[in-house]
């Protein structure tokens, strides 16, 4: 028996312990956290029927610091969430060199060396950085138009084409401990990075949509600095 088989192997035979009530080891591990969020419950509960005016008062202030407690957790494990997120996308995601991306770029000789590795490759996974939208787009680049994956962050908005299609979710699976919309997928990245300070976004609903020469029309109307994109949500953003 392999040696990595043995942790996976005691965690079953613990969790078929009777005294587990058929919960597993992540269930267990936020059980703590959903006691403590009752405490704040228990103390207003306290206060409530408390007379004397000092014992409000310390009941109050220990109310006060549970309450930002938990609220300094919850962003904590919010970060800590998104931060992971931000992780597994960067390792999902293929960067062509800037000439592949834009060959009609002029790029002088001395700086082809430098930029013949794109150096965007660790951009994505920024501690200060918010994953705010992902989902599935129909793209409209001229005369052809493609489905692609798009990625919102809070400073940039990144367009990336599907290589490898994600894993598709199951009715059964369990909604607390869902995977990702991109998991077991793979991205080329299609055009670099556009700030967010530089784009425009039109939602277009079903009756826009079939408007003929609809793609032209907004083509001709929205210009993003160098670009001239249109993004056709058909499918949406998902958070």
């Amino acid at each position: 028996m392999a040696p990595l088989q043995l942790p996976s192997l005691c965690l079953q035979w613990c969790e078929q312990d009777p005294r587990c009530r058929r919960l597993q080891l992540t269930d267990l591990l936020v059980a703590p956290m959903q006691h403590y969020m009752k405490i704040p419950l228990l103390l207003a509960s306290i206060r409530r029927y408390t007379a004397e005016v000092n014992e409000q008062e310390v009941l109050t202030s220990c109310l006060n610091k549970v309450e930002n407690s938990l609220k300094s957790l919850e962003d904590k494990m919010r970060w800590l969430k998104n931060f992971e997120r931000l992780q597994e996308i960067q390792s999902q995601l293929i960067w062509p060199s800037i000439s592949e991306m834009e060959p009609r770029v002029f790029i002088p000789e001395f700086l082809r060396q430098s930029l013949c590795r794109q150096p965007c490759e660790r951009l994505i996974a920024n501690p200060k950085r918010q994953l705010l939208h992902e989902g599935f787009l129909t793209f409209s680049d001229g005369s052809k138009i493609v489905e692609i994956f798009a990625f919102l962050f809070d400073d940039f908005f990144l367009i990336t084409r599907i290589k490898k299609q994600p894993k598709k979710k199951s009715f059964s699976e369990n909604t607390l401990n869902s995977r990702s919309l991109t998991e077991g997928g793979i991205f080329v990245v299609y055009r670099q990075a556009i700030a967010l300070d530089r784009f425009t976004i039109h939602d277009l609903g079903l009756a826009e949509a079939n408007v003929p020469d609809v793609y032209n029309e907004l083509r001709d109307l929205f210009s993003i600095s160098n670009y001239e994109i249109v993004l056709a949500a058909d499918r949406g953003l998902y958070a």
